[in-house]
């Protein structure tokens, strides 16, 4: 099976512009991070249950390889700019803070410095982190050593989709529940931030990528997919998702996401793929 979806490639230019536009001209959050989460499940999914049916077992060193080759010299580029850019227009007692950020991005540890300083992520009266964007690809870095993990313990049973499955609906349960748990009665600015709290984002992701393979012609009619994009382009103005996620909210844009997914594989001309999956979109979504 292919792995590579053109719908979604063109989801997540959706969700990457979203995250722009809220964080410009907005004071809210979009929702955005939370669809890139379930995209990732489903995408590193698909392609490991792929590397286990044609080698018989997860190949890690040619998988963080390739992982490293896509996406180390773009972010690698830009931190060296901040570094630079730091030096030059900083205040003196910024620089040693930026150059701690910087460091732990580039060790996929941003996400824990910023839970560690209970950042609002919304606070405009503290100054801002140069590289605060990073926590969300700290986090799905983080996602990666899950994946690992999980096929290799799948592959250890008779039956990998059903181990994956059992994994990932154990992972599901008890992330979602701490999630929910931390949001509205622990330390919300904290769950924010905390892979464990994201954690059933990318299990959900991960068990529509099985159901995927299990099933390769598995689908929505095709309105289920305008349905769910719309539910991505309004998560941010329903929710306040900078003080209610990751929590039991955090299920709405997760479920509008696989409406996406799914709906766009319809094979109705008006489904939401034709417009996710043009040429445009996909280049700018890659």
């Amino acid at each position: 099976m292919k792995v590579f979806f053109p719908s979604v490639e063109g989801l997540r230019l959706v969700a990457a512009l979203l995250v722009v536009v809220y964080h410009i001209w907005t004071d809210r959050i979009s929702g955005g991070v939370d669809v890139f989460f379930v995209i990732s499940g489903l995408l590193v999914t698909l392609s490991l249950i792929r590397q286990v049916e044609k080698h018989g077992n997860i190949r890690s060193v040619s998988f963080f390889s390739g992982l490293a080759l896509r996406l180390l010299p773009a972010a690698l580029t830009v931190l060296m700019a901040v570094l630079v850019g730091a030096f030059y227009l900083l205040p003196a007692t910024d620089r040693l803070e930026t150059f701690r950020e910087i460091v732990a991005s580039t060790l996929y540890l941003e996400n824990w410095l910023l839970a560690d300083r209970a950042i609002d992520y919304l606070d405009r009266e503290s100054p801002p982190s140069v590289v605060q964007h990073f926590w969300a690809m700290s986090v799905q870095g983080q996602f990666y050593l899950y994946a690992v993990a999980l096929f290799w313990a799948a592959t250890r049973g008779k039956n990998l989709i059903h181990a994956l499955l059992v994994i990932n609906g154990s992972v599901f349960a008890i992330s979602l529940g701490y999630s929910v748990y931390q949001t509205y009665f622990g330390d919300q600015a904290w769950a924010y931030f905390d892979t464990f709290a994201r954690l059933w984002e990318f299990a959900i992701g991960s068990m529509l990528g099985v159901a995927i393979w299990k099933r390769p012609d598995l689908s929505l009619p095709g309105a289920f997919g305008w349905i769910g994009l719309a539910g991505i382009l309004l998560c941010g103005a329903v929710f306040k998702v900078g003080t209610v996620f990751p929590g039991a909210a955090g299920l709405f844009p997760a479920a509008a996401a696989i409406l996406v997914v799914l709906g766009s594989r319809s094979d109705s001309r008006w489904s939401v793929g034709a417009l996710l999956g043009s040429g445009l979109m996909v280049s700018w979504g890659q």
